[in-house]
């Protein structure tokens, strides 16, 4: 797989990342962490807002939520990698999820669906997210 990367800082590249959470502090913690690692960031609240972002920007990398209200990352990530043309439909995901009651059945219902190259479980440290996301994008 082949990223290219759209800016370059500071001897550091930038990717153009798209997080998707419904909860505000952990999208904006995700925002300051990956700023300060030099990438330009954008943020969706849920799925339904995620799929206009991707359908008319191109990110080198989506960090989703699992269990959102409207749109979850499993439908999420059926719609990045069923849905979108190519390249698109290549753009790497990172899920993350706390668990809850609901992931367990989720997961039953979906199989193999959660179409991520990566599952963080929370709480994740700031420095497991960043080697996530560094190896990921090196890939």
């Amino acid at each position: 797989m082949i990223i290219f990367f759209r800016y370059f800082k500071k001897d550091r590249y930038m990717a153009k990342i798209l997080i998707v959470d419904d909860c505000e502090d952990i999208s904006s913690l995700l925002e300051v962490l990956l700023k300060s690692e030099h990438h330009d960031v954008s943020i969706s609240k849920n799925g339904r807002c995620a799929q206009e972002n991707l359908k008319s920007s191109d990110y080198d990398l989506v960090i989703t939520d699992v269990l959102m209200p409207d749109m979850d990352g499993f439908e999420l990530s059926k719609f990045i990698r069923e849905e979108l043309p190519e390249p698109k439909n290549k753009t790497p995901i990172i899920a993350m999820s706390g668990g809850g009651t609901m992931l367990p059945s989720k997961v039953a219902l979906a199989g193999i669906g959660l179409h991520a190259n990566v599952l963080l479980k929370k709480p994740f440290s700031a420095n497991e997210m960043k080697d996530a996301v560094s190896n990921i994008l090196a890939a």
